[in-house]
């Protein structure tokens, strides 16, 4: 078993988790399968971790922000730390 899925690398996300993005099976258990979580030691989770913490820090929630602003300062920011690249933004094509 890798080290940091021996607990949670992720300290701000709380364990029992029940996300509707991944299936906790894949969390907590598919996910030590892949390549990409071999390379992913202690030091990369608290690094994620900690910027990932920055972005939520710096957020503006008290201001109550729209869906807009939400999507630019904290969605986008975290595809691009998580190094996701292939996102479309979604878009209105309603007729008027």
């Amino acid at each position: 078993m890798h080290p940091a899925s021996a607990r949670n690398p992720f300290p701000m996300i709380d364990p029992a988790f029940q996300g509707s993005l991944f299936s906790n099976d894949f969390l907590c258990e598919s996910i030590a399968g892949l390549p990409e979580w071999a390379a992913f030691d202690d030091g990369a989770a608290r690094a994620l971790a900690s910027d990932l913490a920055a972005l939520f820090q710096r957020f503006p929630v008290a201001g109550r922000p729209n869906v807009s602003q939400t999507e630019d300062d904290l969605i986008w920011a975290v595809f691009r730390r998580l190094g996701w690249q292939g996102s479309l933004r979604n878009q209105n094509l309603t007729l008027r």
